[in-house]
């Protein structure tokens, strides 16, 4: 990654990974930002790191996840599903998504049965969000670290998802974090319940 980013990881990302693999993939992340100085911060739920992406002076925002959490324009409920679409500098960055499965299986949005992107990274909704740039790309999850594109990351978010990451990894996420004393919020196991507000 040549630009400065927000570093966004889901513990979902790594379903159907064996938990030994996921905790050398943690560990790793882990060591390589806290030897570079890079703060690494945990978080229950997905949509309560928006604060901290808000707030990190980039416009880039890689998110490493089995779902896009993208929402569309006339979205109106933030949740862990849409929070993307709330990043405040998001029409003038760069969201950039790595994923496991195929990108509609990770479509957060519902999109009435239209495809979130067609060949070439096409937007077929025209109401799918309104970042400047969207790029996604599908990677082999048990194959996945992300130290090796980490250079230029700044801030580091790892969230938990109880509602959608299976629940071997629960342990594996506490265990990680209380091992590295990493910070971290608390949230709900309902992942899905909204907060009715318009993006910004």
């Amino acid at each position: 990654m040549k630009k400065p980013f927000y570093l966004s990881l889901d513990i979902d990302f790594w379903n159907r990974v064996p938990a030994e693999t996921v905790v050398e993939y943690l560990d790793a992340v882990t060591k390589y930002a806290q030897d570079k100085g890079i703060r690494v911060r945990g978080y229950m739920n997905h949509h309560h790191m928006l604060d901290a992406v808000s707030k990190c002076p980039v416009k880039v925002l890689v998110n490493v996840d089995e779902h896009s959490d993208l929402s569309d324009t006339d979205c109106n409920e933030l949740n862990c599903g849409t929070w993307v679409g709330y990043v405040p500098w998001r029409k003038k960055g760069t969201y950039i998504w790595y994923h496991s499965l195929s990108a509609n299986t990770g479509d957060c949005t519902g999109g009435a049965g239209i495809p979130i992107f067609g060949c070439n990274e096409v937007r077929l909704r025209a109401n799918l969000s309104d970042w400047k740039k969207i790029k996604h790309q599908r990677v082999i999850n048990a194959n996945f670290n992300p130290v090796i594109f980490m250079e230029n990351c700044i801030e580091v978010g790892i969230c938990m998802s109880p509602y959608y990451a299976n629940v071997y990894l629960h342990p594996v996420f506490h265990t990680w974090r209380k091992k590295h004393h990493i910070p971290y919020k608390w949230g709900r196991k309902e992942e899905n319940q909204a907060v009715q507000k318009k993006p910004s």
